[in-house]
């Protein structure tokens, strides 16, 4: 059901069959309340993707720890606040994506994310995080992709993480490490620095 524009409440997922793997109900205008979904659809899900659902509200619950075979989970482009719940994400050892770009996201990284062993692609840009990048990630052997960009309240040393040797092969890295007066990252084998002043990225 994804890309059709349909309005309306996100729906009841309450009594859909125990079985249920995919839910796509990305690139509609749907409305509710993220907590809900998370709170009633089946613990059967290996994929759920609500991006680009603008007025889609509400926070990554802990309820997010019932999907114990998700693999995929994209909330990228709606209108979430609140934190990533750590203790809930960590033993999701299945999850491969990880992406939640373009919300309004806050307060620190969890470093229980470093326990999430099947993670290929993690995108937490354009959000509100802040602190230090937690050096956990450097944990993350399967990890591909990379994006951190466009958080001004971010801070760290990703050389450490994922440039100096180490298990991550990464192909991807995206941070706040352009050379201006904003530059809050530093990376020196980032593929791309972005620079949150001028609201744009230079290819390294």
């Amino acid at each position: 059901l994804f890309d059709n524009k349909f309005t309306g409440t996100l729906p009841d997922l309450s009594s859909s069959p125990s079985t249920l793997a995919e839910l796509y109900l990305n690139g509609n205008e749907l409305t509710g309340n993220l907590e809900d979904l998370l709170a009633t659809a089946p613990s059967s899900l290996e994929t759920i993707d609500l991006s680009q659902n603008s007025r889609l509200q509400g926070s990554i619950s802990t309820e997010i720890g019932r999907f114990t075979s998700l693999k995929s989970f994209n909330v990228s482009y709606c209108s979430l606040d609140g934190s990533l719940p750590g203790s809930s994400l960590g033993p999701l050892a299945s999850v491969e994506l990880l992406a939640v770009a373009g919300n309004e996201l806050s307060n620190t990284i969890p470093s229980e994310i470093g326990k999430m062993q099947a993670l290929r692609v993690l995108d937490l840009s354009r959000n509100a995080f802040s602190g230090d990048i937690p050096s956990e990630i450097r944990n993350l052997s399967s990890l591909a992709s990379l994006d951190v960009s466009y958080n001004p309240f971010l801070s760290g040393n990703l050389n450490p993480i994922i440039c100096d040797g180490g298990t991550i092969d990464i192909t991807t890295a995206v941070a706040d490490c352009a050379d201006d007066f904003m530059t809050t990252v530093k990376c020196d084998c980032c593929t791309a620095c972005c620079s949150p002043s001028y609201e744009q990225c230079f290819a390294a």
